[in-house]
């Protein structure tokens, strides 16, 4: 839980269901609590490897925009 907490973002190797990954990213609040989670569920073998990263942009981008619309400000800002 740590290092998910670090790197910012979840991936789950078939922590729930055998063949199924998650992607979960944190959606903040104005106060910079975790109001609600972006994820994805794909199958872990139709992904190649090389498509992992992408996919991982495209749902912190997601997360990043609600966050943004709850009034969160983030440190990049």
């Amino acid at each position: 839980v740590q290092q998910d907490k670090a790197r910012g973002y979840v991936i789950g190797e078939s922590f729930f269901r055998h063949g199924i990954s998650s992607i979960v990213n944190p959606v903040y609040d104005r106060s910079g609590k975790v109001a609600a989670v972006v994820s994805i569920l794909v199958p872990s073998e139709e992904i190649p490897q090389s498509d992992r990263e992408r996919l991982q942009n495209e749902v912190r981008l997601a997360a990043d925009k609600i966050s943004g619309f709850l009034g969160y400000l983030s440190q990049a800002s």
